[in-house]
């Protein structure tokens, strides 16, 4: 039984292979790679963000007394600055997590 047990530790760690863990800490491994996804994604929000509150303007514009259009255009225009500022949050978080195991944030 123990021997089994010695066996299947062997093969996993020779699938590993050799599992260096500073490198995933370096600026080149996953706390490198993070900070640029959320960079990406921040930036796809902002831009979301902006489309969103021009069409929440024009629907505002072409409401012409609708008070249920009325309603959906500030409602659009709300929830697209409460998607902007909950990306800029997650920018500053990201950032505060990544310095606080060693990354760096370019």
């Amino acid at each position: 039984m123990i021997d089994l047990v010695l066996i299947k530790k062997a093969y996993a760690v020779s699938l590993i292979g050799n599992l260096d863990t500073n490198k995933i800490f370096s600026s080149d491994g996953l706390i490198g790679i993070i900070p640029n996804i959320f960079q990406l994604v921040s930036y796809v929000a902002g831009i979301a963000s902006v489309i969103f509150v021009i069409v929440g303007g024009i629907m505002l514009s072409t409401a012409a007394g609708n008070e249920s259009q009325i309603v959906k255009g500030r409602s659009t225009i709300l929830w697209a600055i409460v998607g902007l500022l909950l990306s800029i949050a997650s920018i500053g978080i990201t950032t505060f997590i990544v310095q606080s195991l060693g990354g760096s944030v370019n």
